[in-house]
């Protein structure tokens, strides 16, 4: 009996040997097999993230528009880079090339004197630059017209990461200096149009080439620019002031504020959305 019980048991321990054995290679193999799994996942993003280089790359190169918005790769744009007549007022900033200022006609290129000074840096692709230009510059042109400040605009492309300075926002910058200097009645409206067309480019979700020189041009068109500073757009050979514009500013981000040369903190912009708050800061801290 207790012989018996002896070979039982053996045969017990030689089967929970075998279970535990079988247990460690199961464990052995699932490792393996996470392992493995994470190793192809991670080779798999890479080569998902060199693709999509190599596809941003080569679609960048060809659907870079040129003058004419055929964006097969070849820019035309003809117009002398320069960084003349981008001012026509000594207020503030705007005595440095790349300002446009309004006085209480809302022309292009006046002041009221002796009024303090609000100064606007943006970039026409600039996301928050839309927003501002939305719920804050409204307001800020009611006190230019009102005579409480002089407003300046600085039309910027530093999201231009092209090496010619090709891409949209330097495009949309030459074209509004073109139209302050030969049309100056015509700025406002063709300022927030210009912000409107990237808008929608990028609300359609920024398929194809971005908006060509011709569509900058319609835009114009559109709100009533003279017929041959449209011309002038939609061919690329306004004068191209936008680099110098852009070096002049000094900036790094946008949209940037200045409140009598100073930088006016984002949160004293108010947190309204008609610029009410940020008049009444404007007005009791000038």
């Amino acid at each position: 009996m207790g012989h018996n019980d002896a070979r039982s048991t053996k045969a017990e321990r030689r089967e929970a040997a075998r279970a535990e054995a079988a247990r460690l290679r199961a464990e052995q193999e699932a490792k393996a097999k996470r392992t493995r799994n994470i190793t192809i996942a991670g080779i798999l993003a890479l080569v998902l993230i060199v693709a999509g280089v190599v596809y941003f790359v080569i679609s960048n190169s060809k659907n870079k528009p040129n003058a004419n918005g055929s964006g097969d790769g070849t820019v035309q744009l003809t117009g002398e880079e320069t960084s003349e007549a981008l001012s026509a007022t000594d207020v503030g900033n705007s005595k440095t090339a790349g300002s446009i200022s309004f006085g209480k006609d809302l022309q292009a290129n006046t002041a009221n004197e002796g009024k303090p000074v609000v100064e606007v840096y943006a970039d026409y692709t600039c996301g928050h630059c839309f927003t501002f230009e939305q719920s804050r510059t409204p307001k800020l042109l009611e006190m230019a017209k009102a005579g409480e400040i002089t407003l300046v605009f600085h039309p910027v492309a530093i999201l231009d990461r092209t090496p010619d300075n090709s891409s949209y926002p330097s495009r949309a910058a030459d074209a509004i200096f073109a139209i302050a200097k030969d049309d100056p009645s015509k700025v406002i409206t063709a300022n927030s149009k210009f912000f409107e067309v990237w808008h929608n480019f990028v609300a359609g979700g920024a398929k194809g080439t971005m908006p060509s020189s011709k569509e900058i041009a319609a835009a114009a068109a559109e709100v009533g620019v003279k017929q041959e500073i449209v011309d002038k757009i939609a061919d690329g050979s306004v004068d191209r002031v936008a680099k110098n514009a852009t070096d002049n500013a000094g900036i790094s981000g946008t949209p940037t504020v200045l409140l009598n040369g100073e930088t006016l903190d984002p949160k004293n912009w108010g947190t309204d959305n008609d610029g009410t708050q940020m008049r009444q800061y404007i007005l009791d801290n000038s």
